[in-house]
């Protein structure tokens, strides 16, 4: 089994004062969405993760912590699907830096018992 790691965020990534962006990238993989680990530096952070346009995590509102916290997903999702991070900083002085880790099983290797295939 093989599991991809996709980083939104820290270190690449400050999050202005009361500034709000999305961070995107492409599925690999196709496989399933095991985790995503969140490491936030400030509750003013809010964090929406979505597959495409649908949002996986949380499941209303955004995400508001100040810890690392890793949550279980366990969705699909398919080669070249578009992976979403959505950042909103309310803080009106400080910039953050976020960290967001999607952990992706890969399905086709597990199904071939590891074996590399080639592209």
């Amino acid at each position: 089994m093989t599991t991809y790691y996709v980083n939104f965020g820290y270190p690449d990534t400050v999050l202005g004062a009361l500034i709000g962006f999305d961070l995107t990238d492409v599925s690999s993989v196709t496989g399933i969405v095991k985790n995503i680990i969140i490491d936030s530096p400030s509750e003013f952070v809010g964090i929406i993760c979505k597959i495409n346009e649908i949002v996986i995590l949380p499941q209303e509102g955004e995400i508001t912590i100040r810890q690392a916290v890793k949550y279980p997903i366990g969705r699909s999702v398919n080669q070249k699907d578009r992976l979403v991070v959505s950042l909103d900083n309310h803080d009106p002085l400080n910039p953050h830096t976020p960290s967001i880790v999607w952990e992706i099983e890969d399905l086709l290797r597990q199904e071939l018992g590891g074996v590399d295939i080639g592209e």
